[in-house]
């Protein structure tokens, strides 16, 4: 992530659904602290966040900008998560993964991206594609 900040990066999007989320939003925060406010964050919900405890909305609201795309929300909850990641990879610019297996709503996400002619940074094996 610090490569992107020295491409010009200054606005990363988060997560929340397993352990690589949970990696990059602190990953993230601490290049902000390190770049004092020059770096946005922005949480991107899978679900509501009335749908959170209000103690996760609170300290999620310390901490990122929270966004809920019109994609993640039209629709059965059930695929919340795949639309979620279908919006990331047609919006952002750059996507940061792990990626090890050729299956799966992350993988399916990150060939979209591909598709879109996004760049694609698997730290799995560090390619810059998954083919």
């Amino acid at each position: 992530m610090y490569a992107l900040v020295n491409e010009g990066v200054n606005e990363f999007w988060v997560c929340d659904q397993g352990n690589f989320d949970w990696l990059s939003r602190m990953v993230a925060s601490r290049i902000q602290k390190q770049f004092k406010n020059q770096i946005y964050i922005c949480y991107i919900c899978a679900y509501p966040p009335s749908k959170f405890s209000k103690l996760k909305l609170k300290s999620l609201e310390e901490r990122y900008e929270i966004d809920y795309p019109d994609e993640a929300a039209n629709g059965s909850p059930k695929f919340a998560i795949e639309r979620r990641n279908k919006y990331i990879a047609d919006k952002a610019d750059y996507i940061v993964c792990y990626i090890n297996r050729r299956l799966g709503g992350a993988y399916k996400a990150v060939q979209q991206a591909i598709k879109n002619g996004k760049v694609v940074i698997n730290i799995a094996n560090k390619k810059e594609n998954v083919q």
